[in-house]
């Protein structure tokens, strides 16, 4: 009769909030944003391993420029696949922050790729060179699996394992020298992928980035 319009609610309203002033508001607005902000480590490393797979996660601020987190994801091993990166992505979208984009990656793979030049202490057989060379691969690979994501890759320490490790019947070059072996290859790339810039280690050592973890790639053997 007044012109208005009229409404009939067939269901009571279940759902809102009392009036409040302008100050309580900001107040709530200003702790919702603190709230979004406040992702930690420790925050996505659980929703990290919430997927099934996933060992260890580790955050790179400003990965992929500013106002991003990289979040490395790894599994067994440090290696990782296509269906855990999407699997973390999924979990890390509901804990982003303001100005803060979380993206899910694979860790880099750094892989070494070795040339040996052996002297053995006694006179050798094909056979026998065969379980020489199925030894020294076996403390190679022993050596990179204990290493930690970041850590540094010696070849002088390598040398050394493999010299022990032969009861001191194979000698690389000089042992604690820098001319253990006679050549090291490494090569970057994310796990499975193939990788072009392939360079010759110059020094002992081999820091690796604090994404990254070391591999072993392929090895040849050659006998003085």
């Amino acid at each position: 009769a007044s012109g208005g319009l009229k409404v009939v609610n067939f269901y009571p309203i279940l759902n809102g909030r009392n009036a409040e002033i302008d100050t309580s508001y900001r107040a709530r607005l200003i702790n919702f944003y603190a709230s979004l902000a406040g992702v930690n480590e420790s925050r996505v490393k659980l929703e990290g391993l919430r997927v099934p797979g996933v060992l260890q996660t580790k955050l790179l601020p400003a990965h992929y420029g500013i106002g991003t987190v990289g979040v490395a994801v790894m599994g067994p091993e440090f290696q990782t696949n296509t269906r855990l990166v999407e699997g973390v992505q999924e979990h890390l979208q509901s804990i982003g922050g303001p100005g803060m984009l979380l993206v899910a990656t694979s860790a880099t793979q750094v892989t070494f790729d070795f040339e040996l030049e052996i002297t053995t202490r006694r006179v050798t057989t094909d056979a026998d060179r065969t379980l020489l060379e199925a030894q020294i691969k076996r403390l190679m690979l022993d050596y990179f699996r204990i290493l930690t994501i970041g850590a540094t890759v010696s070849s002088e320490a390598l040398a050394t394992r493999i010299h022990s490790g032969t009861n001191g019947i194979v000698s690389l070059g000089t042992i604690g020298g820098s001319s253990a072996f006679k050549a090291v290859w490494v090569s970057k790339g994310l796990p499975g992928s193939t990788v072009d810039d392939r360079q010759k280690m110059l020094d002992s050592t081999y820091t690796l980035n604090s994404e990254s973890f070391g591999a072993l790639g392929t090895i040849t053997y050659s006998y003085l």
